[in-house]
């Protein structure tokens, strides 16, 4: 005969078993992305943003840079962060589930594919893209060029003599 102990401590029991469920189901790295490949796609959306026909050519220039940005200072504090654990043999898994090594493979692996996206969306996006004011984009040589016709380029870099 069941009585309203017994009965009581099967359901905690029961209760107990959901709990560890639930703790096995959040602590499982399979429903966690790594940190850093997460940022690395936040960063992408914004190249995306750069790519975009209907944005406007200045905006489409300030989208690109803040990603070139963005990656210099990723890797200055992150993936040299990552580096260091790698050097001193710190191997315990992120909550992804990833060594820092793994990480630092799969980091290396798409920041080089974002890169060459970033290169594609200057050179086949941006440069040959109709140019309007407020906005151009001048080649170097162009620029050069161009700025030697300035008068106040004579005031800001005079000739040097004697050279």
């Amino acid at each position: 005969m069941k009585t309203k102990e017994t009965t009581g401590k099967a359901a905690r029991l029961a209760a107990g078993d959901q709990n560890n469920r639930g703790r096995e189901f959040y602590l499982n790295p399979a429903y966690y992305q790594n940190r850093e490949l997460s940022w690395l796609q936040f960063n992408r959306r914004c190249l995306m943003e750069a790519r975009r026909k209907e944005t406007p050519l200045f905006e489409r220039l300030k989208f690109l840079s803040i990603t070139s940005s963005n990656l210099d200072e990723f890797f200055m504090v992150r993936v040299a962060s990552l580096q260091d654990m790698v050097n001193a043999q710190y191997t315990k898994a992120d909550i992804a589930g990833m060594s820092p090594q793994q990480q630092l493979s799969a980091i290396l692996e798409a920041a080089h594919e974002f890169v060459q996206l970033q290169y594609s969306t200057y050179n086949r996006q941006l440069l040959p893209a109709p140019q309007a004011p407020p906005a151009s984009i001048y080649h170097r040589r162009r620029l050069c060029a161009y700025a030697n016709h300035l008068p106040f380029m004579s005031l800001l870099y005079p000739a040097q003599r004697g050279s």
